[in-house]
């Protein structure tokens, strides 16, 4: 019988946060440099997978390309109403 290895899922989700708050309020973070801490500190630990869900559409060929991802939507933010 073959041994199982261990395999991490590693799950995106959310908009982009900004520099000055949440929900990509203020100049745009450098997601380039946020992925190499990731990569240095947890990916390269781990044999993962990689899923997204993101409301970040505009930046949906950057984020794959940093992480490729297994599988991943994106799809635009809906506003429920709220202020």
């Amino acid at each position: 019988m073959s041994k199982v290895s261990d395999k991490v899922a590693v799950i995106f989700h959310g908009i982009i946060g900004g520099l000055d708050g949440r929900n990509g309020v203020g100049s745009s973070i450098n997601i380039a440099d946020c992925a190499k801490t990731i990569q240095k500190n947890v990916l390269s630990q781990y044999d993962h997978d990689i899923f997204m869900h993101s409301w970040s559409v505009e930046r949906e060929d950057e984020l794959k390309s940093l992480y490729k991802p297994k599988a991943s939507l994106f799809q635009s933010q809906e506003m429920l109403g709220f202020n």
